[in-house]
């Protein structure tokens, strides 16, 4: 293949051959749709660059292919095109082909074709728009949207990258092969499981991961747990290594292998953990997967009464400290009634019913094993909680800005700006689906690291439109001084 991608080969697959025109021909493309698998993450390295990294493959015959006589080849190409855009204007475009050849003597080979381009960027919520088409039939193309967000890195927090899905990763100080460069990730290179679709019998789960700051706050190393969940969460197996390379950024690759499971959707969850003097002693990142097993089909779902699911619940085993401290949460999103019917529930088995009534009549498709609701406001939870955690507040979701994401979810924009000398750092947040775009306003009024919510445009929040003025300046000669300040809005 042109472009040095990479070929992994598919067998057991016949392709089909068109003669178009007497010139063109159609290596099966017109029997396959124009599928091209993407998946996207973001990195840092160890100068504190940022990426923001888009992986495809697809397979080569959904392309449409001409006859290269004087080559003695088909030959036939698919044209990408990206552009990224913040929320104020065209970041980056880029455009590229990557091309494929099949011999004469070798046309019932499918390979599958993969790709890795990397774009430098800087921390924010972005939008990339990415059309792709098939250059001898350009009638057959796809557009898409990715919205995504490459997030800071903390200098004073150990942090985990997202993992990334692989069908291979190759020592490159062992390797003997010339695989292309855009493959290599440090010492290994790296062919990235775009689809995220694991096919066979027997499944190895590759990939890798990378830790950040561990050279500071895990210098006697760390331990990292792998488990293999299956739709509802449910553990599977488990797996434990420890790392004792402690760098400033630390790709850490994995191959776990798994029993036989039948075809479905699964989690793979890592966690760190380290016994250190440091904010937090543990962290824990988690991505879906897919496994497509011919001999095994999909186990469907076994109906139960409400009952039967209550007491197959998360909620039916919670003490009455759990369930308190459940509904602290869910109350950010309850309705009055809601609280006030919990309220006057006496018993501890009430409340754990209640609990499970609230989730339940949330629950978005409950055709599904798995409640997609509640498992959205546990990633809400999640992150809220590792990255608004402080001294001041002991949990990051009770904090005003976990309650806001509980509420609200992801914003489409958060702007962070820092302190100087008299004024105090702030943060504005942006909800562009939220009631024709709401905005939250947040305060360290204190300096401490807690932002206060001071401000905010959506029905129902705290609203005060001299808020800048009001807790921004942080002496009283600053603020009589700064008579019309000038906030950088959300734009």
């Amino acid at each position: 293949m042109l472009n040095g991608n990479f070929y992994k080969k598919i067998t057991g697959i016949t392709m089909k051959k068109i003669v178009l025109l007497l010139i063109f021909l159609s290596y099966a493309a017109y029997s396959n749709p124009l599928f091209v698998a993407i998946d996207h993450s973001s990195f840092m390295d160890n100068s504190g660059n940022y990426t923001w990294e888009l992986t495809y493959s697809f397979n080569n015959n959904i392309l449409t292919y001409i006859d290269q006589k004087e080559l003695g080849y088909f030959s036939g190409q698919l044209f990408f095109d990206i552009e990224i855009n913040s929320s104020t204007q065209t970041i980056l475009t880029e455009q590229w082909i990557v091309s494929s050849q099949v011999n004469y003597d070798n046309q019932e080979e499918i390979l599958n074709l993969l790709g890795r381009k990397s774009f430098p960027i800087q921390p924010g919520q972005y939008k990339a728009k990415l059309k792709v088409l098939d250059v001898y039939n350009d009638e057959r193309n796809i557009e898409t949207e990715i919205i995504f967000i490459v997030n800071k890195i903390d200098a004073n927090n150990v942090q985990l990258s997202l993992p990334v899905f692989a069908y291979d990763i190759v020592n490159a100080n062992n390797s003997k092969n010339e695989w292309d460069k855009m493959f290599l990730r440090g010492d290994y290179y790296v062919f990235p499981n775009s689809a995220l679709e694991f096919v066979g019998e027997n499944h190895v789960i590759k990939g890798f991961f990378q830790v950040y700051n561990a050279d500071k706050f895990a210098t006697n190393g760390y331990n990292i747990s792998y488990r293999i969940l299956d739709g509802a969460k449910r553990g599977m197996k488990s797996y434990n290594t420890e790392i004792k390379d402690n760098k400033r950024v630390n790709m850490i690759p994995f191959d776990l292998a798994i029993d036989t499971v039948a075809s479905g959707v699964y989690y793979l969850e890592i966690v760190m953990s380290y016994p250190i003097d440091s904010p937090i002693d543990s962290l824990q990142v988690e991505k879906k997967f897919y496994i497509n097993n011919p001999s095994k089909a999909p186990v469907h779902k076994i109906y139960f009464t409400e009952n039967e699911m209550f007491q197959k619940s998360e909620f039916a085993t919670l003490d009455k400290f759990a369930v308190e401290e459940e509904f602290k949460k869910a109350s950010v999103i309850a309705e009055s009634g809601e609280k006030e019917q919990f309220e006057s529930l006496s018993t501890l088995q009430a409340k754990q019913r209640f609990l499970f009534r609230f989730w339940y009549i949330r629950d978005s498709d409950t055709t599904t094993n798995v409640n997609e609701t509640l498992i959205e406001f546990r990633r809400r939870e999640e992150y809220a909680n590792t990255y608004f955690n402080t001294g001041y507040v002991k949990n990051g979701w009770s904090s005003d800005r976990g309650k806001v994401m509980l509420k609200y979810g992801i914003p489409s924009r958060r702007e962070q700006i820092d302190g100087h000398f008299g004024y105090n750092s702030y943060e504005e947040w942006l909800f562009e689906g939220v009631q024709g775009g709401a905005k939250f306003y947040f305060v360290d009024r204190a300096g401490n690291g807690h932002f206060r919510l001071v401000h905010s445009t959506a029905r129902g929040e705290i609203y005060n439109e001299s808020w800048y003025n009001d807790y921004v300046p942080s002496t009283r000669d600053i603020k009589v001084d700064d008579a019309s300040p000038t906030p950088n809005p959300v734009r």
